[in-house]
């Protein structure tokens, strides 16, 4: 398993492949304004593994499609090659 990234190695990872980088808004009573708080390394490595999660598993959603339209393009040239046998 990969190292997890730090600090900027992990801002700039992130912003790379598009995730924000930016915290929350947090409404603060006394201001009655809102303002992003800044996330953690924890919130933006949870972020960086979801995205990979992600397109890790909609690969895998495209090699299990293509393998079931092979299978079943197979089991129908099975099935020309007896019915004309």
């Amino acid at each position: 398993m990969s190292k997890l990234l730090t600090g900027q190695e992990l801002i700039k990872a992130c912003e790379k492949r598009g995730i924000d980088t930016r915290g929350e808004r947090v409404k603060f009573e006394d201001l009655n304004k809102k303002h992003r708080a800044e996330p953690t390394d924890y919130e933006l490595q949870q972020r960086l593994i979801t995205y990979k999660r992600h397109i890790r598993e909609s690969r895998m959603w495209m090699l299990a499609l293509i393998s079931a339209l092979t299978s079943f393009s197979s089991a129908i040239i099975a099935l020309i090659a007896v019915a004309t046998k």
